[in-house]
Protein backbone atom coordinates (compact mmCIF):
# COMPACT_ATOMS: atom_id res chain seq x y z
CA UNK A 1 0.00 0.00 0.00
CA UNK A 2 1.41 3.37 -0.95
CA UNK A 3 1.62 6.28 1.44
CA UNK A 4 -1.20 8.09 -0.39
CA UNK A 5 -3.40 4.99 -0.17
CA UNK A 6 -2.61 4.69 3.53
CA UNK A 7 -3.63 8.32 4.11
CA UNK A 8 -6.88 7.82 2.19
CA UNK A 9 -7.64 4.70 4.18
CA UNK A 10 -6.98 6.48 7.48
CA UNK A 11 -9.23 9.38 6.42
CA UNK A 12 -11.90 6.87 5.41
CA UNK A 13 -11.69 5.21 8.83
CA UNK A 14 -11.86 8.59 10.55
CA UNK A 15 -14.91 9.48 8.47
CA UNK A 16 -16.59 6.24 9.45
CA UNK A 17 -15.85 6.86 13.13
CA UNK A 18 -17.20 10.42 12.90
CA UNK A 19 -20.36 9.20 11.17
CA UNK A 20 -20.89 6.57 13.87
CA UNK A 21 -20.57 9.23 16.58
CA UNK A 22 -23.09 11.48 14.82
CA UNK A 23 -25.53 8.60 14.42
CA UNK A 24 -25.15 7.66 18.09
CA UNK A 25 -25.66 11.26 19.22
CA UNK A 26 -28.77 11.56 17.04
CA UNK A 27 -30.11 8.28 18.36
CA UNK A 28 -29.59 9.38 21.98
CA UNK A 29 -31.26 12.73 21.27
CA UNK A 30 -34.21 10.94 19.66
CA UNK A 31 -34.62 8.70 22.68
CA UNK A 32 -34.51 11.68 25.05
CA UNK A 33 -37.10 13.58 23.00
CA UNK A 34 -39.36 10.52 22.86
CA UNK A 35 -39.15 10.06 26.62
CA UNK A 36 -39.99 13.73 27.19
CA UNK A 37 -42.99 13.46 24.89
CA UNK A 38 -44.18 10.30 26.66
CA UNK A 39 -43.97 12.02 30.05
CA UNK A 40 -45.82 15.09 28.77
CA UNK A 41 -48.60 12.94 27.30
CA UNK A 42 -48.82 10.94 30.51
CA UNK A 43 -49.26 14.14 32.53
CA UNK A 44 -51.78 15.55 30.06
CA UNK A 45 -53.76 12.32 30.30
CA UNK A 46 -53.76 12.51 34.11
CA UNK A 47 -54.99 16.11 33.95
CA UNK A 48 -57.77 15.14 31.56
CA UNK A 49 -58.85 12.30 33.85
CA UNK A 50 -58.69 14.54 36.92
CA UNK A 51 -60.81 17.17 35.19
CA UNK A 52 -63.46 14.59 34.31
CA UNK A 53 -63.49 13.26 37.87
CA UNK A 54 -63.83 16.78 39.27
CA UNK A 55 -66.70 17.46 36.85
CA UNK A 56 -68.45 14.52 38.51
CA UNK A 57 -67.95 16.28 41.88
CA UNK A 58 -65.49 13.75 43.27
CA UNK A 59 -63.45 14.85 46.28
CA UNK A 60 -60.18 16.61 45.40
CA UNK A 61 -58.18 14.36 47.74
CA UNK A 62 -59.61 11.27 46.08
CA UNK A 63 -58.79 12.67 42.64
CA UNK A 64 -55.23 13.49 43.74
CA UNK A 65 -54.75 9.99 45.14
CA UNK A 66 -56.27 8.38 42.07
CA UNK A 67 -54.26 10.31 39.48
CA UNK A 68 -51.02 10.85 41.37
CA UNK A 69 -51.18 14.57 40.65
CA UNK A 70 -50.34 16.99 43.47
CA UNK A 71 -53.29 18.16 45.54
CA UNK A 72 -52.43 21.80 44.78
CA UNK A 73 -52.77 21.10 41.07
CA UNK A 74 -56.07 19.30 41.63
CA UNK A 75 -57.41 22.22 43.64
CA UNK A 76 -56.45 24.59 40.82
CA UNK A 77 -58.20 22.33 38.31
CA UNK A 78 -61.21 22.24 40.61
CA UNK A 79 -61.42 26.05 40.51
CA UNK A 80 -61.38 25.98 36.72
CA UNK A 81 -64.03 23.27 36.60
CA UNK A 82 -66.31 25.26 38.89
CA UNK A 83 -65.85 28.39 36.73
CA UNK A 84 -66.95 26.56 33.59
CA UNK A 85 -69.86 24.76 35.25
Amino acid sequence: MTFAEQLRFEEYQKGIADAEQLISAGYQRGIAETMELAERLKTENKIEIATKLLQQNLDANLVANSTGLPLAQILELEKNVKKTA
